[in-house]
């Protein structure tokens, strides 16, 4: 697809959502596989509804 970007973030905030970097990474990780199941071009925030 040249032209077209897609972009699908996840997001986790320090110290708000953990203070420890692997817990951060691990949610920032759920939150990007959220972002791909919602379609292109987005971005998902960590919320602690959703860590299921």
């Amino acid at each position: 697809m040249i032209g077209h970007e897609l972009i699908k973030i996840g997001t986790s905030i320090y110290p708000k959502d953990s203070e420890n970097i692997d817990e951060l990474i691990k949610y920032a990780d759920k939150m990007m596989y959220i972002s791909k199941e919602n379609g292109k071009n987005q971005v998902t925030l960590y919320k602690e509804e959703r860590n299921v």
